[in-house]
């Protein structure tokens, strides 16, 4: 396939005349992970995630850029603010799934008792499209554009989908270690 480079002028101009524009969404998409790239060189899902949250953001705020002329530094102030989050996330301890909720395990009967509210009941606390996400994502192991498809969105939007949802569990997970086991309903 042949790539088409795009200024960001030329970038700006055709996505403002049609939203849809897929050559200038790839355009955009190929700057902004060069600029990703060049901060740290982070693993494909990390970059791939850092794009895809530039270019939602983006997307949402699009009729706030104030033109052509300054759509470059429009997209950077939004990359900057990606590129923030990241850190802070990657500077956060993670939590994996599996630690949100110790279910024993067949057989290891030393195993811990359940949290009284653990990776279901975050799940559940879930809005459905997040919940589903989820479940097809990290349970049903669908790649992303597959998740993409049974969710009916696009690829870049069930990445924003799986990453709110993530945000979300963790928060779950912080408020439980926050009240000794107990998620308040806040």
């Amino acid at each position: 396939m042949c790539q088409i480079e795009l200024e960001w002028q030329q970038i700006y101009m055709r996505l403002r005349s049609n939203r849809e524009d897929v050559i200038a969404w790839k355009a955009l998409e190929r700057r902004v992970r060069a600029w990703l790239r060049s901060d740290q060189p982070e693993t494909s899902d990390v970059l791939d995630d850092a794009v895809a949250e530039v270019l939602a953001s983006v997307c949402l705020s699009f009729e706030r850029a104030r033109g052509p002329e300054t759509f470059r530094g429009f997209v950077h102030g939004h990359r900057l603010n990606v590129r923030r989050r990241m850190w802070s996330r990657l500077n956060a301890p993670l939590i994996s799934l599996e630690e949100l909720d110790d279910v024993p395990r067949a057989g290891h009967a030393s195993a811990p008792a359940p949290e009284p509210y653990g990776l279901d009941e975050a799940l559940q606390a879930l809005p459905p499209r997040e919940r589903d996400a989820v479940t097809l994502r990290f349970f049903e192991n669908l790649e992303t554009d597959q998740l993409a498809a049974a969710l009916g969105v696009s690829q870049v939007n069930a990445r924003q989908i799986i990453f709110q949802a993530l945000t979300r569990l963790r928060r779950h997970r912080a408020l439980l270690e926050a009240h000794g086991g107990r998620a308040s309903a806040a």
